[in-house]
């Protein structure tokens, strides 16, 4: 007594003389339903069913004894919206989206495994479709794959057709953009042999005008086509019409947008400011509280919107108060009981002097605060701010 599948309700029976259906109502119902079938996949679902089956998709035959086969796709549970995409394009053939239990992959020297040698006996679960068992994909079957016995490795059709939709979907399932440090894109296709990853190439180069490159994995040696430079923006222009779902659009990405951080802290636990003029950095000061380290650089956008591209404004704003500021004055110092002001003009600092009285000290600090605003910058009218020194008189 064997318990199976029926091909039309899919309820589960004893099958005692190998049948293939629960009833008499249930094989005519398929009948009937086989018929109403169209005969052959539209142009665009055999586009992008091509694209699957260079990636993640696959044709089985199924566990019930069906003389026919069958089409099947799983992807992870954050790839829902492809599935479901997926499931209103091969209607009629597709049957509903379920979850799948399978092995969870494991993480080897870093990187993801679906070896079952490397299974540390986990499980999760994964969102795909199938579709009916039909002529269709029995022909698919016999010139994707070696041989008909399962378990046979995929191979590439002689008289395969790439457009930009095929490959578009090829790259949703088995591609990778990585633009952050360079551009490149990656189609995986190590489950191809050498001698197709080098015809798939040629493919791309002929249909396409896109030139890859065979680049063979430093951990495996299997094979892989990388998209370089001028090559990269060409193909990511090519499949972005076809990408339509929210969670492959970072594929779709041709230049890494790098937000520079102009407020950060450092090791120090000091706030950072800093502003790019002229593609030049201009460090405004290091602070305890970040709000006036972001005051300072809210200060330093302001002038940059009004278009002030002279670099020594924004190094003035350093004058400002600091939070690390011990003397409760900008641009005045205490060291060994002496009270040391400076002042910046044209990014030059200059000494004005040494005090022993701090009201001193501020006063000269202030008149070359006004000097500053008037616009002279003069750096010897400055030093006539310096206390003059007693010589000492010898009888």
């Amino acid at each position: 007594m064997i318990k199976k599948t029926c091909n039309c309700c899919y309820a589960t029976f004893v099958n005692c003389k190998n049948k293939k259906f629960c009833s008499n109502n249930c094989y005519k119902n398929y009948r009937l339903k086989l018929s109403t079938f169209p005969v052959e996949l539209t142009e665009e679902q055999q586009e992008i069913i091509t694209g699957n089956l260079l990636g993640d998709g696959g044709i089985t035959f199924p566990k019930n004894g069906n003389e026919n086969c069958q089409f099947c796709i799983s992807q992870s549970l954050e790839k829902t919206e492809y599935i479901d995409f997926l499931f209103k394009t091969y209607s009629p053939f597709s049957l509903k989206c379920r979850n799948v239990k399978t092995k969870k992959p494991s993480r080897v020297n870093g990187k993801i495994s679906h070896d079952d040698k490397h299974w540390q006996g986990e499980y999760c679960y994964r969102c795909g479709i199938r579709t009916v068992c039909h002529p269709i994909f029995t022909k698919m079957r016999n010139q994707w794959y070696q041989s008909p016995k399962k378990g046979s490795p995929k191979i590439i059709p002689q008289d395969l057709r790439l457009t930009w939709r095929t490959v578009a979907f090829w790259a949703c399932d088995d591609g990778s953009n990585a633009i952050k440090h360079s551009r490149c894109f990656t189609l995986h296709t190590e489950c191809f042999t050498e001698e197709h990853v080098e015809f798939l190439i040629n493919k791309l180069k002929n249909d396409l005008g896109v030139y890859g490159k065979l680049i063979r994995r430093s951990d495996s040696g299997k094979p892989i086509i990388c998209f370089y430079g001028e090559e990269h923006d060409k193909f990511v222009v090519g499949i972005k019409p076809y990408i339509s779902c929210e969670c492959f659009k970072k594929k779709c990405i041709r230049k890494y947008l790098v937000k520079k951080r102009t407020v950060y802290k450092n090791l120090k636990n000091m706030w950072i400011a800093k502003i790019t003029i002229n593609q030049k950095t201009i460090w405004l000061g290091s602070f305890k509280n970040k709000n006036d380290a972001e005051n300072v650089l809210k200060t330093a956008e302001s002038m940059k919107k009004l278009g002030i591209k002279d670099e020594n404004k924004y190094i003035d704003l350093r004058q400002k108060l600091r939070a690390n500021n011990t003397t409760g004055v900008s641009g005045l110092f205490h060291q060994d009981n002496r009270w040391l002001p400076n002042i910046n003009v044209n990014g030059t600092y200059i000494y004005l002097g040494s005090f022993k009285n701090r009201d001193d000290a501020i006063e000269a600090l202030e008149t070359a605060n006004k000097l500053k605003s008037i616009g002279i910058t003069d750096i010897e009218q400055y030093k006539t701010l310096r206390p003059s020194r007693k010589k000492k008189q010898f009888d």
